[in-house]
């Protein structure tokens, strides 16, 4: 199993103890996207909200920051089996969720690092972690304390952007109420009345 931290695998990227944030600007003059770019992290750095800050000045060093947000390869090709998760919630819940599973991870796993990244505004997160052949095959305390932290919030979703399918289908009810799940259940029933539409996935 590697427990190898991700930031050796991806140009020694730095780990803060908040959030690391990359993106893009785009706008119809260059000059004044940077310059618009550069005012908003001034004003960001004075209210403490950003400790660093690196603007890419070429389409290379663009191309490194975001490999930073995207090789998520380097946990999947160095490490033995791993985990994938993709839950969602309001954006306001994200810090408290965050911590909570962090908590609960490393109590039970205090050996190992979770990774957790996203996409700025939409509430989606992706928690990916390294395990054992044999916890793989046997993934339900991981799912439990993935899913369980979704509980305390309103609003949340077990899978944001891949489906329920029948890994998440025992979850479903983590962050859907029976009433959703019924009416979900009708409307599949008055779609696909002779049921062969992905028979079993979820209904």
């Amino acid at each position: 199993m590697c427990l190898q931290p991700l930031s050796r695998r991806v140009n020694s990227a730095p780990c803060f103890n908040g959030a690391s944030l990359g993106g893009d600007i785009t706008g119809s003059d260059d000059e004044d996207s940077s310059n618009r770019m550069t005012h908003l992290l001034e004003s960001a750095f004075e209210d403490e909200l950003v400790v660093d800050a690196v603007l890419a000045s070429s389409v290379a060093q663009r191309q490194v920051i975001w490999r930073i947000r995207d090789d998520s390869d380097a946990i999947e090709t160095t490490c033995e089996a791993y985990l994938s998760y993709d839950v969602g919630m309001q954006l306001q819940h994200m810090p408290e969720y965050v911590d909570n599973f962090r908590s609960r991870f490393l109590e039970n796993y205090p050996d190992r690092t979770p990774y957790i990244f996203g996409h700025m505004g939409d509430g989606n997160l992706h928690i990916m972690f390294a395990v054992s052949n044999d916890e793989l095959g046997d993934r339900r305390t991981f799912d439990d304390i993935v899913y369980d932290s979704l509980g305390s919030f309103e609003s949340t979703t077990i899978s944001a952007e891949h489906g329920i399918g029948l890994e998440k289908k025992a979850y479903l009810g983590r962050s859907r109420s029976e009433a959703y799940v019924h009416s979900m259940h009708c409307m599949k029933i008055a779609l696909d009345p002779n049921n062969i539409l992905n028979p079993g996935k979820v209904f």
